[in-house]
């Protein structure tokens, strides 16, 4: 039996509209075509497997370990796995995953499989948690084993075996929110679900527009890379890389 004790933040992360509808943006952008098989890794309750479902993205295989949100999965319909390693190799067009190796320990054996599911020229997009001076209660009550940079979440995708296309930071604002609930929130953890709709609603955007606006180069409360997948023999001087990673 596998638990994920988080499940009480998951359901007040899920009123964020315009958070979700972001991270969605996300997954649509690197991955338009509704053809392509998709892999999402760590679908939690469905949020975005339902939304790209409601996009006309039929063809979704969601891995999920934790028993609960499994069999809320396969009564919403969707193909279930509750490993990655039970994905077939090389099945996928794109994989996305986000706030999810945090949960891993061995994030790198992680990356590993993300390269294994993956077609030759398939995509994945990342995102995670940004900042180990972030870490908070929240972090710990939900089993986060670290938050991330730029750098280091660049560092465990190796340049021989990926193209990277995109990494940067998202939310700013988000990043001081985060900073004063690891000092001045609760030591339970859990996420106030009216603090977090008023952030969402009228923090969130003007957040985004600082990203857009540069920001997102230098800090936020999460970060993300989208890559696609190279052959293995590849020349170091035929991939594309990202100039100047921060710290």
């Amino acid at each position: 039996m596998t638990e994920y004790c988080g499940e009480d933040n998951l359901e007040v992360m899920n009123a964020a509209k315009k958070y979700n509808d972001f991270l969605t943006s996300l997954i649509v952008s690197a991955c338009p075509d509704k053809s392509k098989k998709i892999v999402d890794f760590g679908a939690g309750n469905g949020l975005f497997a339902k939304a790209l479902r409601n996009l006309g993205h039929k063809d979704v295989l969601c891995v999920e370990p934790a028993d609960g949100l499994f069999d809320e999965l396969r009564n919403e319909g969707f193909s279930c796995v509750r490993n990655i390693s039970e994905v077939a190799a090389g099945s996928a067009d794109f994989l996305y995953c986000l706030n999810v190796l945090e949960h891993i320990e061995d994030d790198k054996q992680a990356e590993r499989e993300i390269y294994r599911c993956l077609r030759k020229g398939g995509c994945a997009l990342v995102y995670v948690p940004a900042f180990s001076c972030l870490f908070s209660a929240m972090d710990k009550k939900v089993g986060h084993y670290r938050r991330y940079t730029r750098k280091t979440l660049l560092r465990l995708f190796e340049p021989d075996d990926w193209q990277i296309e995109q990494a940067e930071y998202a939310d700013i604002l988000g990043f001081g929110a985060a900073l004063f609930f690891r000092f001045f929130g609760n030591k339970r953890g859990d996420l106030n679900r009216m603090v977090l709709l008023f952030y969402d609603r009228w923090i969130f955007p003007f957040s985004r527009m600082l990203d857009f606006l540069g920001a997102r180069m230098f800090a936020g409360k999460n970060v993300y890379v989208r890559l696609r997948k190279n052959s293995r023999n590849m020349c170091q001087n035929e991939i594309k890389k990202i100039k100047n990673p921060d710290i």
